[in-house]
Protein backbone atom coordinates (compact mmCIF):
# COMPACT_ATOMS: atom_id res chain seq x y z
CA UNK A 1 0.00 0.00 0.00
CA UNK A 2 1.45 2.90 -0.95
CA UNK A 3 2.73 5.98 1.62
CA UNK A 4 -0.08 8.49 -0.23
CA UNK A 5 -2.83 5.72 0.48
CA UNK A 6 -1.76 4.94 3.92
CA UNK A 7 -1.99 8.71 4.74
CA UNK A 8 -5.31 9.34 3.50
CA UNK A 9 -6.47 6.04 5.38
CA UNK A 10 -4.77 7.35 8.36
CA UNK A 11 -6.63 10.71 7.93
CA UNK A 12 -10.02 9.28 7.37
CA UNK A 13 -9.61 6.92 10.22
CA UNK A 14 -8.09 9.45 12.55
CA UNK A 15 -10.96 11.59 11.62
CA UNK A 16 -13.72 8.94 12.09
CA UNK A 17 -12.54 8.26 15.35
CA UNK A 18 -13.07 11.24 16.58
CA UNK A 19 -16.18 11.74 15.30
CA UNK A 20 -17.52 8.62 17.13
CA UNK A 21 -15.74 9.06 20.40
CA UNK A 22 -18.08 12.77 20.40
CA UNK A 23 -20.77 10.88 19.49
CA UNK A 24 -20.10 8.39 22.23
CA UNK A 25 -19.61 11.47 24.91
CA UNK A 26 -22.07 13.42 23.85
CA UNK A 27 -24.89 10.56 25.04
CA UNK A 28 -23.14 9.06 27.97
CA UNK A 29 -22.27 12.37 29.74
CA UNK A 30 -26.13 12.48 30.10
CA UNK A 31 -26.54 8.91 31.31
CA UNK A 32 -23.85 8.96 33.85
CA UNK A 33 -24.55 12.14 35.25
CA UNK A 34 -28.31 10.58 35.68
CA UNK A 35 -27.72 7.30 36.95
CA UNK A 36 -23.67 8.34 39.06
CA UNK A 37 -25.70 11.78 40.10
CA UNK A 38 -23.49 15.18 39.67
CA UNK A 39 -21.50 14.98 43.07
CA UNK A 40 -19.89 11.57 41.44
CA UNK A 41 -19.71 12.55 37.85
CA UNK A 42 -18.31 15.79 39.17
CA UNK A 43 -15.25 13.15 41.64
CA UNK A 44 -14.76 10.94 38.21
CA UNK A 45 -14.34 13.84 35.98
CA UNK A 46 -11.88 15.45 38.70
CA UNK A 47 -9.77 11.94 39.35
CA UNK A 48 -9.32 11.51 35.58
CA UNK A 49 -8.69 15.17 35.02
CA UNK A 50 -5.68 14.66 37.78
CA UNK A 51 -4.68 11.76 36.23
CA UNK A 52 -4.64 13.46 32.48
CA UNK A 53 -1.87 15.35 33.40
CA UNK A 54 0.33 12.32 34.24
CA UNK A 55 0.85 12.17 30.44
CA UNK A 56 2.97 15.09 30.68
CA UNK A 57 5.71 12.70 32.26
CA UNK A 58 6.10 11.39 28.89
CA UNK A 59 8.76 14.14 28.81
CA UNK A 60 8.59 14.28 24.90
CA UNK A 61 10.01 11.07 24.65
CA UNK A 62 7.20 9.95 22.15
CA UNK A 63 8.24 12.34 19.14
CA UNK A 64 11.80 11.06 20.27
CA UNK A 65 10.19 7.51 19.26
CA UNK A 66 8.81 8.49 16.83
CA UNK A 67 11.41 10.51 14.97
CA UNK A 68 14.37 7.88 15.66
CA UNK A 69 12.69 4.67 14.70
CA UNK A 70 11.34 6.33 11.32
CA UNK A 71 15.44 7.02 10.89
CA UNK A 72 16.38 3.59 10.99
CA UNK A 73 13.46 1.47 9.24
CA UNK A 74 14.46 4.00 6.70
CA UNK A 75 17.49 3.20 6.48
CA UNK A 76 16.93 -0.43 6.54
CA UNK A 77 18.95 -0.42 9.82
CA UNK A 78 16.54 -3.01 11.86
CA UNK A 79 18.99 -3.52 14.65
CA UNK A 80 18.47 0.39 15.61
CA UNK A 81 15.23 0.34 15.28
CA UNK A 82 15.30 -2.49 18.11
CA UNK A 83 18.04 -0.27 19.96
CA UNK A 84 15.36 2.85 20.24
CA UNK A 85 12.50 0.92 21.19
CA UNK A 86 14.66 -1.47 23.87
CA UNK A 87 15.72 1.90 25.29
CA UNK A 88 12.54 3.48 24.83
CA UNK A 89 11.04 0.40 26.49
CA UNK A 90 13.64 1.04 29.72
CA UNK A 91 12.76 4.42 30.00
CA UNK A 92 9.42 3.93 29.80
CA UNK A 93 8.85 1.64 32.31
CA UNK A 94 11.06 3.67 34.74
CA UNK A 95 8.45 6.59 34.04
CA UNK A 96 5.52 4.51 34.22
CA UNK A 97 6.79 3.62 38.14
CA UNK A 98 7.23 7.34 38.30
CA UNK A 99 3.31 8.41 37.20
CA UNK A 100 2.09 5.58 39.67
CA UNK A 101 3.74 6.55 42.83
CA UNK A 102 2.47 10.06 41.64
CA UNK A 103 -0.67 8.62 41.68
CA UNK A 104 -0.62 7.13 44.76
CA UNK A 105 0.87 10.68 46.26
CA UNK A 106 -2.63 11.98 45.27
CA UNK A 107 -4.75 9.37 46.62
CA UNK A 108 -2.95 9.66 49.99
CA UNK A 109 -3.55 13.64 50.24
CA UNK A 110 -7.60 12.74 48.61
CA UNK A 111 -8.58 13.76 52.08
CA UNK A 112 -7.38 17.25 51.36
CA UNK A 113 -10.11 17.98 48.65
CA UNK A 114 -12.95 15.48 49.55
CA UNK A 115 -15.65 16.98 51.83
CA UNK A 116 -17.03 14.15 53.55
CA UNK A 117 -15.05 11.31 54.57
CA UNK A 118 -17.38 8.43 53.91
CA UNK A 119 -16.17 9.28 50.05
CA UNK A 120 -12.79 8.82 51.01
CA UNK A 121 -12.31 5.72 50.50
CA UNK A 122 -13.91 5.08 47.05
CA UNK A 123 -11.71 8.14 45.72
CA UNK A 124 -8.42 6.74 46.80
CA UNK A 125 -9.37 3.38 45.04
CA UNK A 126 -10.77 5.05 42.40
CA UNK A 127 -7.40 7.14 42.24
CA UNK A 128 -5.28 3.76 42.70
CA UNK A 129 -7.09 2.08 39.50
CA UNK A 130 -6.80 5.03 37.02
CA UNK A 131 -3.23 5.57 37.87
CA UNK A 132 -2.75 2.06 37.35
CA UNK A 133 -3.92 2.27 34.13
CA UNK A 134 -1.84 5.55 32.60
CA UNK A 135 1.07 3.94 34.12
CA UNK A 136 0.11 0.77 32.26
CA UNK A 137 -0.28 2.31 28.99
CA UNK A 138 3.39 4.16 29.35
CA UNK A 139 5.84 0.99 28.15
CA UNK A 140 3.67 0.61 24.76
CA UNK A 141 4.43 4.23 23.88
CA UNK A 142 8.13 2.38 23.17
CA UNK A 143 6.33 0.81 20.06
CA UNK A 144 4.53 3.91 18.72
CA UNK A 145 6.99 4.76 15.85
CA UNK A 146 6.76 1.90 14.20
CA UNK A 147 3.11 2.26 13.41
CA UNK A 148 4.04 6.34 13.04
CA UNK A 149 6.64 5.02 10.53
CA UNK A 150 4.56 2.99 8.35
CA UNK A 151 1.78 5.80 8.67
CA UNK A 152 -0.96 3.50 9.66
CA UNK A 153 -2.92 4.90 12.01
CA UNK A 154 -5.80 3.13 10.30
CA UNK A 155 -4.95 0.29 12.29
CA UNK A 156 -4.88 1.89 15.42
CA UNK A 157 -7.84 3.78 15.59
CA UNK A 158 -9.75 0.62 14.48
CA UNK A 159 -8.13 -1.07 17.64
CA UNK A 160 -8.83 1.76 20.22
CA UNK A 161 -12.76 2.21 18.40
CA UNK A 162 -13.42 -1.47 19.28
CA UNK A 163 -11.84 -0.51 23.20
CA UNK A 164 -13.78 2.04 23.33
CA UNK A 165 -17.28 0.67 22.10
CA UNK A 166 -16.37 -2.49 24.97
CA UNK A 167 -15.84 0.06 27.01
CA UNK A 168 -19.13 2.08 26.58
CA UNK A 169 -21.22 -1.12 26.43
CA UNK A 170 -19.58 -2.35 29.88
CA UNK A 171 -20.21 1.26 31.56
CA UNK A 172 -23.96 1.21 30.11
CA UNK A 173 -24.41 -2.33 31.82
CA UNK A 174 -22.61 -1.80 34.53
CA UNK A 175 -23.56 1.82 36.00
CA UNK A 176 -27.17 0.96 34.16
CA UNK A 177 -27.49 -1.71 37.43
CA UNK A 178 -26.46 0.36 39.91
CA UNK A 179 -23.02 0.35 40.27
CA UNK A 180 -20.20 3.29 40.39
CA UNK A 181 -17.43 5.16 40.13
CA UNK A 182 -15.05 1.68 41.32
CA UNK A 183 -16.75 -0.41 38.76
CA UNK A 184 -16.19 2.24 35.78
CA UNK A 185 -12.29 1.97 36.61
CA UNK A 186 -12.11 -1.84 36.50
CA UNK A 187 -13.37 -1.52 33.40
CA UNK A 188 -11.33 1.50 32.12
CA UNK A 189 -8.23 -0.49 33.54
CA UNK A 190 -9.31 -4.04 31.99
CA UNK A 191 -10.11 -2.58 28.56
CA UNK A 192 -7.18 -0.60 28.46
CA UNK A 193 -5.24 -3.72 28.59
CA UNK A 194 -6.93 -5.07 25.68
CA UNK A 195 -6.13 -2.02 23.90
CA UNK A 196 -2.58 -2.16 25.26
CA UNK A 197 -1.87 -5.81 23.73
CA UNK A 198 -3.23 -4.79 20.62
CA UNK A 199 -1.22 -1.82 20.15
CA UNK A 200 2.11 -4.65 20.37
CA UNK A 201 0.06 -6.81 18.04
CA UNK A 202 -0.41 -4.06 15.43
CA UNK A 203 3.49 -3.04 15.95
CA UNK A 204 4.34 -6.94 15.13
CA UNK A 205 2.75 -6.98 12.27
CA UNK A 206 4.15 -4.30 10.95
CA UNK A 207 7.55 -4.72 11.74
CA UNK A 208 8.02 -8.36 12.34
CA UNK A 209 11.76 -8.02 13.35
CA UNK A 210 10.82 -6.39 16.18
CA UNK A 211 12.79 -7.73 19.62
CA UNK A 212 12.86 -6.34 22.62
CA UNK A 213 16.73 -7.22 24.26
CA UNK A 214 18.14 -5.82 27.21
CA UNK A 215 21.34 -5.92 25.94
CA UNK A 216 20.37 -3.46 23.11
CA UNK A 217 20.08 -0.67 25.68
CA UNK A 218 21.88 1.38 25.30
CA UNK A 219 22.99 4.76 27.60
CA UNK A 220 24.37 6.60 25.33
CA UNK A 221 21.62 6.31 23.59
CA UNK A 222 19.33 7.60 26.57
CA UNK A 223 20.83 11.10 26.60
CA UNK A 224 20.54 11.28 22.68
CA UNK A 225 16.66 10.67 23.67
CA UNK A 226 16.21 13.30 26.35
CA UNK A 227 18.40 15.79 24.48
CA UNK A 228 15.52 15.64 21.39
CA UNK A 229 12.70 15.04 23.87
CA UNK A 230 13.79 18.01 26.44
CA UNK A 231 12.29 20.04 23.49
CA UNK A 232 9.21 18.50 22.60
CA UNK A 233 8.64 18.64 26.36
CA UNK A 234 9.04 22.31 26.47
CA UNK A 235 6.73 21.92 23.19
CA UNK A 236 3.50 20.70 25.29
CA UNK A 237 4.42 23.12 28.20
CA UNK A 238 4.53 25.60 26.11
CA UNK A 239 1.41 24.82 24.49
CA UNK A 240 -0.56 24.48 27.88
CA UNK A 241 0.47 28.33 28.23
CA UNK A 242 -0.86 29.14 24.83
CA UNK A 243 -4.28 27.58 24.54
CA UNK A 244 -5.04 26.43 27.89
CA UNK A 245 -4.55 30.10 30.21
CA UNK A 246 -7.48 32.03 28.58
CA UNK A 247 -9.92 30.89 31.03
CA UNK A 248 -7.63 32.14 34.12
CA UNK A 249 -6.75 35.08 32.46
CA UNK A 250 -10.55 35.89 32.10
CA UNK A 251 -11.54 34.63 35.43
CA UNK A 252 -8.65 37.09 37.40
CA UNK A 253 -9.41 40.12 35.40
CA UNK A 254 -13.58 39.77 34.55
CA UNK A 255 -14.78 37.24 37.19
CA UNK A 256 -15.94 33.99 36.62
CA UNK A 257 -19.47 34.50 34.28
CA UNK A 258 -17.35 35.91 31.45
CA UNK A 259 -15.45 32.38 30.98
CA UNK A 260 -18.08 30.89 29.80
CA UNK A 261 -19.14 33.23 26.94
CA UNK A 262 -15.73 32.78 25.83
CA UNK A 263 -15.74 29.11 26.35
CA UNK A 264 -18.61 28.50 24.21
CA UNK A 265 -16.59 30.00 20.92
CA UNK A 266 -13.32 28.67 21.96
CA UNK A 267 -14.86 25.16 22.54
CA UNK A 268 -16.06 25.16 18.63
CA UNK A 269 -12.77 26.24 17.10
CA UNK A 270 -11.03 23.55 19.14
CA UNK A 271 -13.51 21.17 17.06
CA UNK A 272 -11.99 22.44 13.82
CA UNK A 273 -8.55 22.01 15.32
CA UNK A 274 -9.14 18.61 16.44
CA UNK A 275 -10.77 17.24 13.37
CA UNK A 276 -7.52 18.61 10.93
CA UNK A 277 -5.12 17.97 13.48
CA UNK A 278 -6.30 14.22 13.26
CA UNK A 279 -5.98 14.24 9.66
CA UNK A 280 -2.84 15.42 8.73
CA UNK A 281 -0.82 15.93 11.83
CA UNK A 282 1.05 12.60 11.45
CA UNK A 283 3.74 13.69 8.65
CA UNK A 284 6.69 13.65 10.91
CA UNK A 285 8.01 9.88 9.81
CA UNK A 286 7.27 10.74 5.94
CA UNK A 287 9.79 14.00 6.36
CA UNK A 288 12.28 12.09 8.33
CA UNK A 289 12.84 9.54 5.42
CA UNK A 290 13.41 12.46 2.86
CA UNK A 291 15.29 13.98 5.10
CA UNK A 292 17.68 10.79 5.63
CA UNK A 293 17.53 10.44 2.23
CA UNK A 294 18.95 13.89 1.67
CA UNK A 295 15.94 14.10 -0.83
CA UNK A 296 15.64 17.90 0.04
CA UNK A 297 13.88 18.35 -3.35
CA UNK A 298 11.22 15.91 -2.87
CA UNK A 299 10.80 16.99 1.04
CA UNK A 300 10.37 20.60 -0.41
CA UNK A 301 7.86 19.38 -2.81
CA UNK A 302 5.68 17.14 -0.54
CA UNK A 303 5.80 20.57 2.22
CA UNK A 304 4.46 22.87 0.07
CA UNK A 305 1.71 20.04 -1.03
CA UNK A 306 0.58 19.25 2.56
CA UNK A 307 0.57 22.99 3.23
CA UNK A 308 -1.93 23.48 0.66
CA UNK A 309 -3.80 20.68 1.75
CA UNK A 310 -4.32 22.03 5.46
CA UNK A 311 -4.71 25.34 3.88
CA UNK A 312 -8.07 24.48 2.38
CA UNK A 313 -9.04 22.40 5.19
CA UNK A 314 -8.03 25.19 7.28
CA UNK A 315 -9.26 28.30 5.14
CA UNK A 316 -12.35 26.36 4.02
CA UNK A 317 -13.33 24.67 7.71
CA UNK A 318 -12.28 27.66 9.24
CA UNK A 319 -14.54 30.10 7.11
CA UNK A 320 -17.67 28.29 7.00
CA UNK A 321 -17.43 27.93 11.11
CA UNK A 322 -17.37 32.06 10.96
CA UNK A 323 -19.84 31.98 8.66
CA UNK A 324 -22.30 29.80 10.25
CA UNK A 325 -20.91 30.14 13.82
CA UNK A 326 -23.22 33.37 14.87
CA UNK A 327 -26.43 31.50 14.11
CA UNK A 328 -25.33 28.24 15.63
CA UNK A 329 -24.25 29.68 18.86
CA UNK A 330 -27.65 31.80 19.03
CA UNK A 331 -29.75 28.29 18.38
CA UNK A 332 -27.58 26.08 20.48
CA UNK A 333 -27.02 28.64 23.77
CA UNK A 334 -29.45 31.15 23.10
CA UNK A 335 -29.36 35.20 22.01
CA UNK A 336 -27.47 35.71 25.41
CA UNK A 337 -24.51 34.66 24.06
CA UNK A 338 -24.17 36.51 21.08
CA UNK A 339 -20.69 38.22 22.90
CA UNK A 340 -19.42 34.47 21.81
CA UNK A 341 -19.25 35.23 18.25
CA UNK A 342 -16.59 37.51 18.24
CA UNK A 343 -14.47 35.46 20.09
CA UNK A 344 -15.04 32.64 17.84
CA UNK A 345 -14.16 34.81 14.85
CA UNK A 346 -11.03 35.85 16.43
CA UNK A 347 -9.95 32.71 17.24
CA UNK A 348 -10.68 30.95 13.76
CA UNK A 349 -8.58 33.58 11.75
CA UNK A 350 -5.43 32.35 14.22
CA UNK A 351 -5.91 28.80 14.04
CA UNK A 352 -6.43 28.54 10.40
CA UNK A 353 -2.66 30.11 10.31
CA UNK A 354 -1.96 27.63 13.00
CA UNK A 355 -3.43 24.72 10.93
CA UNK A 356 -1.71 25.87 7.88
CA UNK A 357 1.74 25.61 9.83
CA UNK A 358 1.05 21.68 10.77
CA UNK A 359 3.85 20.55 7.98
CA UNK A 360 6.18 23.27 9.37
CA UNK A 361 6.08 21.98 12.73
CA UNK A 362 6.71 18.47 11.64
CA UNK A 363 9.47 19.39 9.18
CA UNK A 364 11.23 21.07 12.39
CA UNK A 365 10.87 17.70 14.32
CA UNK A 366 11.95 15.52 11.51
CA UNK A 367 15.21 17.33 10.80
CA UNK A 368 15.66 17.51 15.00
CA UNK A 369 15.30 21.76 14.91
CA UNK A 370 12.34 21.40 16.96
CA UNK A 371 14.17 23.72 19.52
CA UNK A 372 13.57 26.34 17.65
CA UNK A 373 9.87 25.57 17.41
CA UNK A 374 9.99 25.16 21.37
CA UNK A 375 11.65 29.03 21.66
CA UNK A 376 9.41 30.41 19.51
CA UNK A 377 6.25 29.07 21.24
CA UNK A 378 7.51 29.93 24.80
CA UNK A 379 7.88 33.63 23.53
CA UNK A 380 4.48 33.32 22.04
CA UNK A 381 3.18 31.95 25.03
CA UNK A 382 4.71 34.69 27.03
CA UNK A 383 3.27 37.26 24.44
CA UNK A 384 -0.13 35.98 24.60
CA UNK A 385 -0.45 36.34 28.72
CA UNK A 386 0.67 39.89 28.73
CA UNK A 387 -1.40 40.84 25.75
CA UNK A 388 -4.25 39.02 26.99
CA UNK A 389 -4.28 40.62 30.56
CA UNK A 390 -3.40 43.60 28.95
CA UNK A 391 -6.35 43.53 26.53
CA UNK A 392 -8.99 42.63 28.76
CA UNK A 393 -9.49 45.00 30.47
CA UNK A 394 -10.17 47.08 27.49
CA UNK A 395 -12.08 44.76 25.35
CA UNK A 396 -13.02 42.26 27.42
CA UNK A 397 -13.05 38.57 26.39
CA UNK A 398 -12.48 39.75 23.10
CA UNK A 399 -9.50 41.10 24.06
CA UNK A 400 -8.33 37.94 25.54
CA UNK A 401 -9.17 36.38 21.94
CA UNK A 402 -6.60 39.05 20.31
CA UNK A 403 -4.21 38.76 23.29
CA UNK A 404 -4.24 35.05 22.35
CA UNK A 405 -4.64 35.37 18.38
CA UNK A 406 -1.74 38.32 17.28
CA UNK A 407 0.95 36.63 18.53
CA UNK A 408 0.53 33.16 16.78
CA UNK A 409 -0.25 34.97 13.59
CA UNK A 410 3.05 36.97 13.52
CA UNK A 411 4.85 33.55 14.66
CA UNK A 412 3.09 31.33 12.02
CA UNK A 413 2.60 33.80 9.03
CA UNK A 414 6.71 35.39 9.17
CA UNK A 415 8.91 33.41 11.05
CA UNK A 416 8.22 29.97 11.05
CA UNK A 417 7.72 29.54 7.57
CA UNK A 418 11.26 31.50 6.78
CA UNK A 419 12.76 29.15 9.47
CA UNK A 420 11.48 26.05 7.90
CA UNK A 421 12.34 27.26 4.27
CA UNK A 422 16.12 28.12 5.39
CA UNK A 423 16.77 24.48 6.31
CA UNK A 424 15.28 23.07 3.21
CA UNK A 425 16.40 25.59 1.04
CA UNK A 426 12.89 27.38 0.23
CA UNK A 427 12.20 30.96 -0.74
CA UNK A 428 9.42 32.76 1.21
CA UNK A 429 8.78 34.06 -2.07
CA UNK A 430 7.74 30.09 -3.32
CA UNK A 431 6.22 29.93 0.00
CA UNK A 432 3.35 32.89 0.24
CA UNK A 433 3.05 32.58 -3.78
CA UNK A 434 1.85 29.07 -3.55
CA UNK A 435 -0.36 29.67 -1.06
CA UNK A 436 -1.48 32.86 -2.78
CA UNK A 437 -3.92 31.22 -5.38
CA UNK A 438 -5.37 28.98 -3.01
CA UNK A 439 -6.74 31.08 -0.88
CA UNK A 440 -7.50 33.96 -3.16
CA UNK A 441 -9.77 31.02 -4.67
CA UNK A 442 -11.19 29.77 -1.00
CA UNK A 443 -12.29 33.50 0.44
CA UNK A 444 -14.23 34.25 -2.68
CA UNK A 445 -15.99 31.16 -2.61
CA UNK A 446 -16.69 32.00 0.97
CA UNK A 447 -18.23 35.08 0.47
CA UNK A 448 -20.67 33.50 -2.32
CA UNK A 449 -21.55 31.09 0.36
CA UNK A 450 -22.14 33.78 2.46
CA UNK A 451 -24.18 35.90 0.58
CA UNK A 452 -26.30 32.86 -0.37
CA UNK A 453 -27.15 32.03 2.72
CA UNK A 454 -27.10 35.18 5.07
CA UNK A 455 -30.94 35.63 4.77
CA UNK A 456 -31.55 32.28 6.26
CA UNK A 457 -29.46 32.93 9.39
CA UNK A 458 -31.51 35.09 11.21
CA UNK A 459 -33.94 31.94 12.58
CA UNK A 460 -32.33 29.02 11.99
CA UNK A 461 -33.00 25.52 13.00
CA UNK A 462 -30.11 22.64 13.34
CA UNK A 463 -31.21 20.84 10.20
CA UNK A 464 -30.91 24.45 7.80
CA UNK A 465 -27.09 25.14 9.44
CA UNK A 466 -26.31 21.19 8.69
CA UNK A 467 -27.45 21.44 5.36
CA UNK A 468 -25.93 24.80 4.40
CA UNK A 469 -22.33 23.37 5.63
CA UNK A 470 -23.19 20.30 3.53
CA UNK A 471 -24.13 22.05 0.70
CA UNK A 472 -21.28 24.20 0.32
CA UNK A 473 -18.61 21.29 -0.12
CA UNK A 474 -19.18 19.08 -3.52
CA UNK A 475 -19.03 22.42 -5.68
CA UNK A 476 -15.71 23.33 -3.35
CA UNK A 477 -14.37 19.97 -3.43
CA UNK A 478 -14.95 19.75 -7.04
CA UNK A 479 -12.73 22.43 -8.33
CA UNK A 480 -10.34 23.79 -5.78
CA UNK A 481 -7.78 20.62 -7.01
CA UNK A 482 -8.04 22.84 -10.42
CA UNK A 483 -6.92 25.93 -8.41
CA UNK A 484 -4.51 24.70 -5.81
CA UNK A 485 -2.85 21.69 -6.97
CA UNK A 486 -0.78 20.32 -9.92
CA UNK A 487 -1.67 17.87 -12.25
CA UNK A 488 0.75 15.26 -10.40
CA UNK A 489 -0.74 16.32 -7.57
CA UNK A 490 -4.33 15.82 -8.35
CA UNK A 491 -3.56 12.24 -9.49
CA UNK A 492 -2.35 11.57 -5.97
CA UNK A 493 -5.21 13.02 -4.50
CA UNK A 494 -7.20 10.82 -6.45
CA UNK A 495 -4.90 7.23 -6.01
CA UNK A 496 -5.44 8.17 -2.19
CA UNK A 497 -9.06 8.13 -2.92
CA UNK A 498 -11.28 4.91 -2.40
CA UNK A 499 -11.74 2.89 -5.44
CA UNK A 500 -15.34 3.56 -6.30
CA UNK A 501 -15.11 7.37 -5.20
CA UNK A 502 -11.66 7.17 -7.54
CA UNK A 503 -13.75 5.72 -10.76
CA UNK A 504 -16.84 8.60 -10.14
CA UNK A 505 -13.99 11.82 -9.86
CA UNK A 506 -11.46 9.71 -12.50
CA UNK A 507 -12.72 11.93 -15.13
CA UNK A 508 -12.94 15.23 -13.35
CA UNK A 509 -9.53 15.16 -12.06
CA UNK A 510 -7.98 14.21 -15.22
CA UNK A 511 -9.32 17.27 -17.06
Amino acid sequence: MSTTRNLFNSALARVAFTVVTAVIAFFMMPFLVGHLGKHWYGVWILVYGIAANSYLLDVGMTSAVTRYVSRHLAAGDKDGANRVISTCLMIYTVLAVIVFLVMLTVSAFAHKFVEDPKDLNIIRLTIILIGLQYAGEFPFKAFAGIISSHVRYDLLMGSRLLASLITTGLMVYFVGHGYGIVAMAVIVLGVDQLSNFLFYRIAKYLFPELKVRREYVSRPLVKELFGYSTWSFVIQIANQMRFRTDSFVIGAVLGASPVVFYSVGLRLVEYLVDFVNRATNMLTPVFTRYFHEQNYTEMRSKYLFLTRINAVLGLFGGGMLIILGEAFITRWMGPEFDSSYPVLVVLSTAMIVELIGIPADNVLYAIARHKYLAIINVIEAVLNLALSITFAHYWGIVGVAFGTALPLLFFRLFVIPQLVGRYIELSSWRYYRDLLPLAAYTLAYLAVVYLLVRQFLAAPSYGFIILAGIASVPIYALTIPFVGFRADERALLQQALPLRIRRFTAPLLER
